[in-house]
């Protein structure tokens, strides 16, 4: 669940919050 929601790059800020942003 987390590899796919990781690789957008939005999982919650820990992975990647690029998107986030």
């Amino acid at each position: 669940m987390h590899s796919l929601e990781k690789s957008a790059g939005f999982d919650l800020g820990t992975s990647g919050g690029e998107e986030k942003s």
